[in-house]
């Protein structure tokens, strides 16, 4: 099933009355942060349906272990309170320097796209509540561990196509 059939199957619908993806200049200007291109089908996502989320309940399913985690609504362009990049610049020393968020829940929990690395498309759950602190290692005089911003993540979907076909609504 194409992505379009299976997102109108799911119920997405704007945030609005449009959907709003980010202009040329919002997607330079992200990609010379991460100082990487924005993967293709993902671009092509947030450029159709920016701003979005879905009628129902919205959960994803991770395939690994089978958890649902909720899923609130997608990031977009615009002045709206889910404009990408406006999420890109508040959560970039946050998070691993290799993700972008591209959605998230309801308790701002992020959805994560890789957009680099030997990980680039895979998906990523950032739990804001298991946010990791240097500090706290170099207080107790201990190294940073090198993986410190992989700590509160799970992988949820080994591309961005999987994620959406992991999407259930209840």
């Amino acid at each position: 099933m194409a992505i379009d059939d299976l997102l109108k199957n799911l119920g997405i619908k704007p945030l609005r009355k449009t959907y709003i993806p980010p202009d040329t200049d919002e997607f330079k200007k992200i990609e010379k942060i991460m100082n990487s291109p924005i993967p293709q089908k993902y671009k092509d996502f947030v450029s159709r349906y920016g701003c979005s989320r879905f009628s129902g309940l919205a959960s994803v399913i991770c395939y690994a272990d089978g958890n649902k985690y909720p899923l609130g609504l997608f990031y977009g362009g615009g002045q709206l309170n889910c404009n990408l990049l406006e999420m890109v610049n508040t959560f970039h020393n946050r998070m691993p320097n290799t993700v972008i968020p591209i959605a998230c829940d309801v308790f701002g929990n992020q959805f994560c796209l890789c957009v680099k690395s030997d990980e680039i498309e895979k998906v990523f759950y950032w739990d804001h509540e298991e946010e990791p602190d240097p500090d706290d290692y170099l207080d107790e005089g201990e190294d940073v561990p090198p993986d410190i911003w992989f700590q509160n993540m799970t992988l949820i979907a080994d591309s961005f196509v999987s994620f959406i076909k992991q999407i259930v609504i209840e």
